[in-house]
């Protein structure tokens, strides 16, 4: 039986909950997302793909209502209520990991540095994470002296330092805000590829948020395409995004399916993705 690390039913999000001036930006009106899979969200801007990593990571408080969010099997509807920060940023820690397109990298620390450092607050000793940090620097093609500052990585090499500092640590899930937007098309083949692997290896799942749809099509087992919705008169913008299951898409051996069972070709499949943008 299929395990979902996310369940969610109707859930709203906005910018402000005071109803005067309430902007929705999100509904998710059904999603379930599996354990250990790469997971692709889509869409074109200003459609809430930033919003749902927000929500799924607890990374801001957007939600207005929801009738169910489940995380692991467990209700996660009033962390926002019931935890503080501390109790929020220690579960982050546990849980997650993140990586953005900003590779908010430190400057006053070396490369190793940089990737070291998620690992070892999770307790992992100096040597076991210098060990792991050396390997997956070789892996992503960035130069590895062990007391090389930032300052002399290009942009993309400061990227992949940051993509691997986001999948050294342990994680349930990892979250990818563009992650490899700033990357030549080889560089960010060669990052999926990595991440992918690693889901596969651990059984961890990736949420990624890209416009790249044939990286999309390619690496993911399911893509969640953000629907536009259109508002109804009187409210106080035109459109906001909208998750159900017509916008829900997945891969097994014979290609991508939608939930009506409905079967693409890949060619087929990628000319609707990138006709919604």
């Amino acid at each position: 039986m299929k395990e979902n690390i996310f369940e969610i039913e109707n859930l709203k999000c906005a910018y402000s909950k005071r109803p005067e001036i309430e902007k929705r930006v999100l509904d998710i009106e059904h999603l379930n997302i599996p354990k250990g899979k790469m997971v692709f969200f889509v869409g074109p801007s200003g459609i809430g793909k930033s919003t749902i990593l927000e929500v799924l990571g607890f990374m801001n408080d957007t939600v207005v209502s929801v009738d169910k969010f489940l995380y692991k099997g467990n209700d996660v509807s009033r962390v926002w209520l019931d935890w503080n920060d501390d109790r929020l940023s220690e579960f982050r820690n546990k849980e997650f990991s993140f990586i953005f397109q900003d590779n908010n990298l430190m400057p006053n620390f070396t490369a190793y540095e940089n990737v070291m450092i998620t690992a070892m607050f999770q307790g992992k000793d100096r040597e076991t994470a210098f060990f792991e940090t050396k390997q997956i620097l070789k892996d992503l093609n960035v130069p590895y002296e062990q007391d090389r500052s930032i300052r002399y990585y290009s942009g993309g090499q400061r990227q992949r330092l940051a993509f691997a500092r986001a999948i050294l640590p342990d994680f349930n899930v990892l979250f990818g805000d563009e992650p490899t937007g700033n990357l030549d098309k080889g560089s960010a083949e060669n990052v999926t590829r990595i991440l992918q692997s690693k889901v596969r290896e651990r059984n961890v799942t990736a949420i990624i948020v890209s416009h790249d749809m044939r990286l999309a099509e390619k690496y993911a087992d399911m893509i969640v395409q953000i629907q536009r919705k259109e508002r109804k008169m009187g409210d106080n913008s035109d459109h906001y995004g909208c998750i159900n299951d017509n916008g829900i898409f997945c891969k097994d051996d014979n290609g991508w399916y939608d939930q009506t069972k409905k079967r693409y070709t890949d060619e087929e499949f990628l000319k609707k993705l990138e006709g919604a943008l």
